[in-house]
C-alpha cells in the first residue's frame, strides 16, 4: 500500500510537470495519498496488516 501510495504522489507530480496548465486537475488525489502514506509509514508489516483486516471485517457489518 505504501508502494502504491508513494507511485501515485510520484506520477502525479511528474506528469503536473509535463502538463502545468493541468496540474491542479492532475495534483488532486496528491493531499490524500500524501494522508494515506503519513498514516501508513509509522506501521510495520504486522500492524499494516492487522488494520487492514479490521477494516475489512468493520465495513461488512
Amino acid at each position: 500500500m505504501r508502494a502504491r501510495q508513494s507511485a501515485l504522489i510520484l506520477v502525479n507530480y511528474w506528469r503536473s510537470h509535463l502538463f502545468p496548465a493541468d496540474a491542479q486537475y492532475i495534483k488532486k488525489n496528491v493531499a490524500r495519498a500524501e494522508h494515506g502514506l503519513s498514516i501508513l509509514t509509522p506501521l510495520g508489516a504486522a500492524s499494516g496488516e492487522a488494520a487492514v483486516l479490521a477494516a475489512m471485517s468493520s465495513s461488512q457489518l
